[in-house]
């Protein structure tokens, strides 16, 4: 399934949730749990996550089964890796607003 069929099978619903989970995830730099070291992780993260759902978007059922879902399952690699970053980048604003560095 090429981009363009994509959206006319329903993946215009992906793409909105996709762009506001994004939205989400950043957004939260700007609270009081986050601040500039969230803001970075959170970033960079939901580029490489943005271009690995493009990767499978461009790709069609026959490229998938030809390498074995390979960079499906990159993707779903990087997914709980996203997690463990963002996860982790919380924490270390939360020992930075302890000592009184992070906000925004």
């Amino acid at each position: 399934m090429r981009a363009a069929d994509a959206f006319e099978n329903g993946f215009e619903a992906f793409r909105v949730a996709d762009d506001v989970s994004d939205a989400g995830s950043l957004a939260l730099a700007f609270t009081s749990v986050g601040g500039p070291v969230y803001l970075t992780a959170a970033a960079v993260m939901n580029a490489g996550f943005v271009w690995g759902a493009w990767r499978i978007v461009m790709r069609d059922e026959v490229m998938a089964e030809a390498d074995r879902y390979k960079v499906e399952k990159k993707v779903f690699s990087f997914s709980l890796l996203y997690l463990f970053v963002l996860f982790g980048a919380i924490l270390v604003e939360a020992g930075l607003h302890s000592f009184g560095y992070g906000a925004l």
